[in-house]
């Protein structure tokens, strides 16, 4: 019994007070500082909508780009890459492009491009996205960082920023062999869009009917060609005769319809730049979420954890919040602290981690949808594949009582390894 208590209280504090998440009383804002907060919070509103459609264009044009990449001998070889074709060395390469671009929604964006554009498939996609799970929990490990002041909250905050990176282990390290096997991810995600295949919806149905005039300006190319596998010396929509000279009367109208440079280099400058776009669109988003919700997501999230929940409301509250505010990390890293501090246990942090990763793939739900309407299925396909491999995480290791002790049980055992650790952030 005294064990269990000592136990306990290594994981929790009790009578912790978190004053400094009050913020100023409405009644006591004037009239002024009300108008200029609501006027923020409409500009705010607005720009996140411009966000939102600058990251659909920029998918858009960079399905475009991998559709030009993959019209050329350069998509065969990395479609027949060794990398991509073998699942484990896929899975790798997931994890060291997460670790790089630090943002699996980035990746994800990218992978549902490369579909799109007839660069990979979605079979050899998979392990990629596994992959790109067990590498999008890092910044969590750096945040807990912040606590390494104290052995004590270091060690908690240590372990509710790995316990994320456990339960993807303990996922991938599951599923992957049965998607290796029997192809579980791959076969359900494609019963759930069968529909679509072989019945592709108009330019209306989808996004692009928004995204095309916009995107239409910075590149164009025969889609003709592509589909016929024709062999041209571009695919790029020019008003270029074949001794590169000016035609008169040209209908194209894109920033590349007069360029001299070959295909390739106009989808390395037009590939490097989207991915910036996309990587800026979703650090603004974030930024722009957390100014606009501010503390008060850490402080509804905290009061409504608390509350006497089942673990499963918790975790759907935590779903839907990730999916509104279009980040998990806001919600995690904001919560990391008051795990740290004592604010609870990490049992109850374990539902909120599962929540936030079925949550987070909205993002390729979203990308799916601006694709282009005849790769909609295969785009589609793949990010359902996401939320089926986080669904299938949260059977395995939640639902089962037995099993859904092990991720927990792994982060506390891996953060007593740095309990004796004695460094501090400057």
């Amino acid at each position: 019994m005294l064990k269990n208590e000592k136990l306990q209280d290594k994981w929790s504090v009790s009578h912790l007070s978190l004053d400094s998440f009050k913020q100023k009383k409405w009644k006591e804002v004037t009239l002024t500082e009300k108008a200029v907060h609501h006027l923020a919070i409409i500009l705010k509103l607005v720009s996140i909508i411009l966000i939102l459609y600058v990251f659909m264009c920029a998918l858009n044009l960079m399905a475009r780009v991998f559709k030009l990449i993959g019209g050329r001998d350069i998509g065969t070889a990395i479609n027949g890459s060794f990398l991509i074709r073998n699942p484990i060395p896929a899975a790798i390469v997931g994890i060291i492009s997460t670790l790089i671009l630090q943002s699996n929604s980035t990746l994800m964006s990218v992978v549902v491009g490369m579909i799109a554009g007839n660069l990979i498939t979605v079979h050899n996609a998979i392990p990629i996205m596994m992959g790109s799970e067990m590498g999008s929990s890092i910044m969590n490990a750096l945040i807990s960082l912040t606590q390494s002041h104290s052995s004590h909250h270091f060690r908690r905050a240590f372990a509710v920023a790995t316990m994320n990176d456990m339960f993807n282990v303990c996922c991938v390290f599951t599923t992957l062999p049965l998607e290796v096997a029997f192809g579980v991810i791959e076969k359900t995600s494609y019963a759930l869009t069968a529909p679509l295949d072989g019945h592709p919806l108009t330019e209306g149905e989808t996004l692009h009917v928004l995204t095309d005039p916009l995107v239409n300006l910075v590149l164009q190319v025969d889609n003709d060609a592509i589909e016929k596998n024709k062999t041209q010396e571009t695919l790029v929509l020019r008003c270029l005769d074949a001794s590169y000279k000016p035609v008169m009367f040209c209908r194209h109208r894109h920033i590349f319809a007069y360029s001299t440079w070959c295909d390739t280099s106009i989808a390395v400058v037009l590939l490097t730049g989207s991915i910036w776009c996309l990587i800026f669109c979703l650090i603004a988003t974030d930024k722009l979420m957390e100014s606009l919700l501010g503390g008060r997501v850490a402080i509804v999230a905290r009061k409504l954890i608390k509350r006497d929940w089942t673990g499963y409301a918790v975790m759907s509250l935590s779903c839907i919040m990730v999916m509104l505010i279009q980040s998990s990390s806001l919600i995690q890293s904001g919560l990391n602290p008051l795990v740290s501090l004592g604010g609870f246990t990490l049992d109850r942090m374990y539902p909120v981690v599962v929540g936030a990763n079925i949550g987070t793939t909205s993002t390729g739900i979203i990308a799916a949808l601006s694709a282009d309407p005849k790769k909609l299925q295969v785009s589609l396909q793949f990010a359902l594949s996401q939320t089926i491999f986080n669904v299938l995480g949260f059977f395995l290791f939640y639902v089962i009582p037995i099993t859904r002790r092990i991720p927990i049980f792994l982060a506390q055992k891996f953060s007593h390894l740095t309990e004796n650790v004695s460094f501090s952030l400057p």
